[in-house]
């Protein structure tokens, strides 16, 4: 309390009025203490002032805890960065601020990757020492002027306040990313974490906050949705993406129950005779509202949606009912091959599924095959191996599916029970190109008749291909060029106006 206060207070008595205010105390210990005191001039007869009354009482706890509540209305209690009301606050002005400046503000939205598994295995107290790390370093990466702010769980947010070039732009974000992506030493441990980001900028894709948040959200969720570390930066194609993305959320629920998803067949032929012997089952959603959707469009929200289990069986049961109606009216053999997720083979009791299914369906098990993708087998764990081989004791064959594109260490083919290898649609439409997708297809056959597995070429879509295919003694085959994905009712009639022979494909 400076000279002015007591001049003040000395003014207001001398005036015959009553001062309050807190004055800053000592207790007879000698410790200091806020005192919530008023002092009031007492006069005599003839009016003089003559005394002075003070009455007064400890408010250090009041004032602690006043300050306490600012504190927790303005910051995150456990990394003291700006909470998401404070944060907004301060947006809204560094907005207002930089519009009468005709200066940009870049928003920066940051989910932290493998948190969440952090958090799961070793607790929450670790998870939080990880979360105020890491606050730390947001704080520590970014300029006097930004402001960084903790929005809720692993979430954080940055404004890079004024003009930025584009290159110190990305070097901001660099090296953001750099900091969270370092390693976090903790005692007895070594964690990991990273961090996708979304990026709008004001005043290009929002005039105010909550145009500009909005944006940043749809640039940090498909930053989510196609990986981990990935900084996305907003544009309009990409705000499309995302409406067409939540469009298919949305309906692809009642997709199920309304009857929506059907299963074609895309037969597949052996080259010697040119007669069909299988088919491959493929998911398609006419969806009521949204018309024909395209698999590369539901498959990945089917997915995110936790439903992939769901639409497997859905695959499976459709497949092994009308396969059983295949071949009653062919009164041949017949094989069709469904997909299989990663995540399904380790679907309990997979294998005694497979086994009711196709006895409820009166089907032999080499009559079902399992399409498994090259990326899926490459980073098996042993129960992995233990359900491929469970599926092979049950009869079910197994075939890689997309061969050729997924990895370059070929050691795990001896490790794996495995009838056929599917080669990629990419290796094949590359024999139109040039010679080196050749060589590698020829490479692929002799590697399948070394390893006493059967090949398939997928995605054929011209005759060169074909004849290519045929010259090098490659046996099955299927793609546009020799018949498209149809519903069950033209597959029988396909197959029985074509002449459709007896046998298997691998």
């Amino acid at each position: 309390m400076g000279d002015d206060f007591y001049r003040e207070l000395w003014s207001v008595i001398a005036s015959g009025k009553s001062f309050e205010a807190i004055f800053l105390n000592r207790k007879k210990n000698g410790s200091l203490f806020s005192e919530e005191k008023v002092i009031t001039p007492l006069r005599d007869a003839a009016g003089r002032i003559t005394h002075y009354v003070s009455a007064g009482r400890d408010v250090t706890f009041r004032l602690e805890a006043e300050r306490r509540l600012r504190e927790l209305a303005c910051y995150d209690d456990l990394t003291k960065l700006h909470n998401r009301a404070s944060f907004f606050d301060s947006l809204d002005a560094l907005l207002s601020a930089s519009s009468e400046r005709c200066q940009g503000v870049t928003l920066v939205l940051i989910d932290l990757d493998r948190f969440k598994g952090i958090n799961d295995a070793l607790g929450h107290d670790i998870g939080d020492q990880v979360l105020v790390k890491v606050a730390a370093r947001l704080a520590g990466a970014v300029r006097g002027s930004d402001i960084v702010a903790r929005l809720g769980g692993d979430e954080f947010t940055i404004a890079l306040a004024g003009p930025l070039t584009e290159g110190d732009r990305e070097a901001l974000l660099q090296r953001i990313s750099d900091q969270v992506e370092a390693p976090i030493v903790l005692p007895g441990m070594t964690l990991y974490v990273g961090a996708s980001m979304g990026v709008s900028r004001f005043p290009d894709d929002g005039g105010d906050s909550k145009a500009l948040f909005k944006q940043a959200d749809i640039s940090l969720y498909e930053a989510k949705r196609e990986g981990r570390g990935r900084t996305k930066h907003y544009s309009p194609t990409l705000k499309r993406n995302a409406e067409r993305y939540h469009q298919i959320y949305q309906a692809i629920r009642r997709a199920f129950s309304a009857g929506e998803l059907w299963v074609a067949y895309q037969p597949m032929f052996d080259l010697r005779n040119g007669q069909a012997v299988g088919a491959e089952a493929l998911v398609r959603w006419n969806s009521r509202t949204l018309g024909p959707v395209p698999p590369t469009e539901f498959l990945p929200v089917v997915h995110d949606l936790g439903l992939g289990g769901k639409l497997t069986d859905f695959v499976l049961e459709r497949a092994c009912q009308d396969l059983a109606r295949t071949r009653a009216e062919l009164a041949r053999p017949f094989s069709v091959s469904v997909n299989m997720p990663a995540d399904e083979l380790h679907a309990h009791g997979l294998s005694g599924k497979l086994e009711a299914l196709l006895a409820r369906a009166g089907l032999p098990a080499g009559a079902l095959k399992i399409e498994i993708t090259e990326g899926a087998l490459v980073a098996q764990d042993d129960g992995s191996t233990a359900a491929l081989e469970s599926l092979t004791r049950a009869g079910v064959d197994i075939y890689i599916d997309d061969f050729g594109t997924g990895y370059s260490n070929l050691g795990y083919l001896g490790h794996i029970p495995l009838a056929s290898l599917k080669i990629a649609r990419q290796l094949i439409a590359g024999i139109r190109q040039g010679a080196s997708a050749g060589k590698i297809v020829r490479a692929i056959l002799h590697l399948a008749s070394a390893l006493g597995v059967g090949v398939i070429a997928e995605g054929v879509e011209t005759r060169e291909e074909l004849r290519f295919l045929e010259a090098e003694g490659c046996q099955y085959a299927q793609g546009f060029a020799l018949a498209r994905p149809m519903p069950i009712g033209e597959l029988l009639h396909f197959l029985k106006t074509s002449g459709a022979g007896e046998g298997g494909a691998g």
